[in-house]
C-alpha cells in the first residue's frame, strides 16, 4: 500500500498520478503521459474546486493564493457549508477590488460604492468585516457556480472547463486596479507637494 507524497491519498498499484491532487507518483517519467494528464478528468468535487480556484483545468500551481482558498473552502465543506472564519489580508486592504479580481464583480462594485458613501471613520470597520467574511462570500459563489455547472452537463471535461472559466482571477481588473492606485497616489502626492510649496512661500505685506 502506498500514499501520495503531496496529499496523502491512498494510491492503487500502477497509478502514475495521484487521483486526488494529480501529483506524479514517480512510477513513470513518460513526457507524453504527463502532458496527457494535464487536462484533468476526475469527476469529484475536489477537482472541480481546484479548477475554480486556479482558473485552470490542469493540475493547479501550489501557490499561496491557491493554498489559502483551498484550505478555506475545504474547511467550510467540512462545516457543511457553514461560515468558517479565515482571515484574508487581500480582502482587508483591497476589499471591493479584490472581489472583482476573484470575478465577484457585482459584490465588488457594491463595496466600492459603499466605501465612497459611508463616513470615512467607518471604512476601517468595513475593511475588517471584509477581511473576516469575504472568504465565505467567495465560497458561496463557488457553490452556486458548482450547482449550475453540474446541472448544465454531466461531462467531466465540460464541468472542469466551466468551473475554470467561472473561477480564477481577472487580469483586466488587476490592470485597472493598478492604474487606479497609481493615479490615486499621484493625486495625493500632488496635493501634498502643492500644500508644502504654499507653506514655504513667504508672505508679503504691502503698506501704503
Amino acid at each position: 500500500m502506498s500514499f501520495c507524497r503531496n496529499c496523502g491519498k491512498e494510491l492503487s498499484d500502477g497509478d502514475l498520478f495521484c487521483p486526488g491532487c494529480g501529483t506524479s507518483t514517480g512510477i513513470g517519467n513518460d513526457a507524453e503521459t504527463e502532458a496527457a494528464f494535464d487536462v484533468r478528468t476526475e469527476t469529484n468535487d475536489e477537482a472541480l474546486m481546484d479548477a475554480y480556484i486556479s482558473g485552470s483545468t490542469g493540475t493547479p500551481i501550489q501557490n499561496h493564493a491557491y493554498e489559502h482558498y483551498k484550505n478555506a473552502y475545504s474547511a467550510m465543506e467540512r462545516n457543511n457549508g457553514g461560515f468558517t472564519m479565515k482571515w484574508n489580508w487581500a480582502a482587508f486592504f483591497f476589499t471591493g477590488w479584490h472581489l472583482m479580481y476573484r470575478k465577484a464583480y457585482l459584490e465588488g462594485i457594491l463595496l466600492l460604492v459603499l466605501f465612497t458613501v459611508i463616513p470615512a471613520g467607518f471604512n476601517l470597520i468595513l475593511q475588517i468585516a471584509a477581511g473576516l467574511c469575504i472568504n465565505y462570500l467567495l465560497y458561496r459563489r463557488y457553490k452556486t457556480k458548482l450547482g449550475e455547472c453540474k446541472a448544465e452537463s454531466d461531462n467531466p471535461s465540460t464541468q472542469l472547463a466551466r468551473m475554470a472559466a467561472e473561477g480564477g482571477t481577472s487580469t483586466i481588473v488587476k490592470v485597472l486596479a493598478a492604474i487606479y492606485f497609481i493615479v490615486y497616489i499621484g493625486i495625493l502626492l500632488l496635493i501634498f507637494l502643492g500644500t508644502a510649496a504654499l507653506a514655504a512661500t513667504p508672505d508679503y505685506y504691502y503698506y501704503y
